[in-house]
């Protein structure tokens, strides 16, 4: 897991962020004859669509797109950033040389416990689902917890709606039904249905799709954005999972609304949240807010103690039974 931060480290890492980005705009107050030299345009805002490693695709106010190269100790950047940018003179290509600060960032621990950074400035997750693969309850639990971590509204989608059948129907509303209750908004659709309900959902926001693979999250955005042409990849028949499709994370406006984006985020079959403490995890079921401070030990781990009031939340049918052994399944994968 890697270190967590001090106060004042994170209050010293703002601080020159922020030195820096005064620094940058400052010159592009300058006339553009300073830059002539160097062969760059004054700096402008302009917005992270995809990090490819050593370069990053970044589109201008005009919503042209360049090919830029970052200035030394920025830092990592991701898709959904803002930055200051100068474009190179008679070229598509720039260098980004400010890094604006962040609405909130999506990342998670990799497989060696460093934090993978994902997306940033986002306004609203849609989790997609599907009745095959199979709903992922503790999958689709972990990303609320990260919405509600992050102060994303989150939105479900039950994609390939049209698979619905006398068969699986029952099961699959009965588990939406305990998040529409929560008041999550739920939305039935395929690449055939829904999809003006979908955009309305989407109007003006930021909005990442997420969850695991094979759900159709790629065809979906095709079919929302048909000229992206994401790639998409069929279901597994095998083991019921979808093999990945979508390597680097990408942000593509609307075309009806360039204020409408959606930012198509790798496929992850498993999401941890190992960079969460156990209170904010907590905080995440929301429903479980109202008995944060009424069980009897105060640290009760909410498992099998006396006068647990989660425990006598679901006993009375406050609290849906599926989403206890959900946290209690995240807590005990935390701590292991």
């Amino acid at each position: 897991m890697s270190r967590r931060l001090t106060r004042r480290q994170q209050w010293r890492i703002k601080k020159v962020q922020q030195e820096r980005l005064v620094r940058a705009e400052k010159k592009q107050q300058q006339e553009n004859t300073e830059y002539d030299h160097l062969a760059l345009h004054t700096p402008k805002t302009g917005q992270v669509i995809s990090n490819f490693g050593e370069h990053i695709i970044v589109q201008a106010e005009n919503r042209q797109h360049y090919r830029c190269l970052s200035r030394q100790n920025l830092g990592a950047m991701v898709c959904g950033d803002y930055v200051l940018w100068q474009q190179e003179k008679n070229t598509d290509q720039g260098v980004i040389c400010a890094l604006k600060p962040r609405q909130n960032l999506l990342a998670r621990p990799d497989s060696y416990g460093k934090q993978k950074l994902i997306a940033s400035n986002i306004d609203a997750m849609f989790i997609v689902c599907a009745p095959f693969p199979a709903i992922h309850e503790h999958l689709l639990d972990r990303y609320l917890v990260t919405a509600e971590h992050n102060h994303f509204s989150a939105y479900i989608i039950l994609n390939k709606c049209d698979l619905l059948n006398d068969a699986n129907r029952s099961e699959i509303e009965q588990i939406l039904m305990i998040y529409q209750h929560l008041g999550y908004p739920v939305i039935y659709t395929s690449i055939y249905h829904a999809i003006d309900q979908l955009k309305a959902s989407m109007h003006n926001k930021t909005s990442i799709f997420v969850g695991q693979s094979g759900v159709g999250k790629s065809s979906l955005i095709n079919t929302l954005l048909p000229t992206a042409n994401i790639r998409t990849n069929a279901v597994s028949i095998a083991n019921e999972k979808g093999t990945h499709t979508t390597s680097v994370a990408s942000l593509y406006p609307l075309p009806d609304n360039p204020h409408s984006v959606i930012i198509d985020s790798p496929g992850i079959r498993e999401f941890s949240l190992d960079n969460l403490t156990p209170n904010e995890i907590f905080s995440g079921f929301i429903e479980f807010t109202p008995y944060a401070r009424l069980c009897r030990f105060r640290n009760c781990t909410h498992l099998n103690e006396p006068g647990c009031a989660l425990q006598e939340a679901v006993i009375s049918n406050k609290i849906h039974p599926q989403r206890l052994k959900s946290y209690q399944r995240i807590m005990h994968t935390i701590s292991s």
